[in-house]
């Protein structure tokens, strides 16, 4: 094909794209859909950013929360230091002081573990509302992180919260189908193909054409509303860091809809009518959306399956109490590796409970590490399935 044959056959395309987006807009039934669509999405985003604001309360308050109470532990610490014989000391237990090393490192210690927030939170919430942003770290144990959840109830969490993503991934592809399972096989209907053969148009011009602008026209309405949206709410941050996670987030959207446009083109070019179309694309939305994730899980599963939760229980149970039983062992190992804490006086088979507390929390760490690494390990082999 020379140049200007190439040329010729762009102008046909463009010519084409433009008559045909005329149309859709002439329809009303297509800017009903897109309204539609448009305010599922401005829900969905609301419902992200209305996620993020609870979350960054909780970072807030969390943060205030350990500042105050260091601040107080401090205060607190020095006074006593400053004059020991204080009789309002003579009657606190350990446990309530925080100028005591067991009190404070048991109790009065507050710390936590926050998950910092990226610009464009709102855009996906995820599994944040099942890993939780803010957890309490324990001085004598790492296990409160590890399991930690947020309290949600069972049902909420099974399903889901209607976010930006969810309608990204689930719904999107459902009005995508239906803006562009009428492409070509509508033209078949209405016996209009000849006559644009007679203007050198294709039928692989037409389908390739109407439905990648058909979908990138409704994509770019998409990602530009949402993108003021967002703005509007402040979901978005007003500075560089805030323009590229939406720019990065629109990439992703418009990839994703060429996606379904190359499946739309797929059934519009081999089913001979609309309502043949709409029962093949709604089979392809059912076997790709819903099917083919539930037997990918399934299969990760299956190469990689983790270690029941109840067994993870049961090993840590017989540990603590292997640990309670090598109490002297386990106390004797310990001390060793700190002999400056040492009790001269007291035997090591009567020492209390309270002051046994920091080895036996470092000795049930050790004895569980074998199981915690086969638990890491095939979560490891499942998330490298999966990716």
């Amino acid at each position: 094909m020379n140049a200007s044959n190439l040329k010729q056959s762009f102008r046909q395309i463009a010519w084409l794209i433009v008559y045909d987006l005329r149309q859709q807009l002439r329809e009303r039934g297509t800017l009903l859909l897109l309204a539609v669509a448009l305010v599922l999405a401005g829900i969905a985003l609301a419902q992200g950013e209305n996620f993020r604001r609870n979350v960054l309360v909780a970072m807030y308050q969390a943060s205030g929360q350990q500042t105050t109470a260091q601040s107080a532990a401090q205060t607190e610490a020095a006074a006593y230091f400053a004059n020991p014989a204080d009789p309002q000391y003579a009657t606190l237990r350990w446990w309530r002081t925080a100028f005591d090393l067991r009190g404070y490192a048991f109790r009065e210690h507050l710390d936590f573990a926050i998950k910092p927030l990226l610009p464009g939170a709102a855009l996906a919430i995820g599994q944040a509302d099942v890993l939780p942003a803010v957890v309490r770290v324990r001085a004598e144990s790492m296990d409160s992180v590890r399991q930690a959840s947020d309290l949600t109830h069972p049902e909420r969490l099974a399903a889901g919260r209607f976010d930006l993503l969810f309608f990204v991934v689930c719904l999107w592809p459902l009005v995508l189908l239906a803006l562009t399972l009428s492409v070509l096989t509508q033209d078949r209907e209405s016996k209009r193909l000849p006559a644009l053969a007679l203007l050198g148009v294709t039928p692989q011009q037409v389908l390739l054409g109407q439905a990648v602008a058909r979908t990138l026209a409704a994509s770019l309405v998409l990602v530009l509303a949402l993108g003021v949206w967002a703005g509007a709410l402040g979901a978005l941050p007003a500075s560089w860091a805030g323009l590229t996670a939406w720019a990065a987030w629109a990439a992703v959207v418009l990839a994703y809809s060429l996606f379904w446009a190359g499946v739309a083109a797929l059934v519009c070019a081999r089913a001979s009518s609309r309502s043949t179309a709409a029962f093949a694309g709604f089979g392809a939305w059912v076997g790709i959306v819903v099917l083919l994730p539930a037997v990918l899980a399934a299969a990760v599963t299956l190469l990689a399956p983790l270690p029941s939760q109840e067994s993870l229980i049961v090993a840590t149970r017989d540990s603590a109490d292997q640990v309670q039983r090598d109490r002297v062992s386990v106390m004797t190992q310990f001390y060793e590796q700190h002999p400056e804490w040492r009790l001269e006086r007291t035997a090591l088979d009567k020492l209390p409970t309270p002051v046994t507390r920091m080895a036996r929390a470092v000795a049930l760490e050790r004895a569980l590490t074998d199981v915690n690494a086969r638990h890491d390990q095939a979560r490891h082999r499942q998330v490298q399935l999966l990716q």
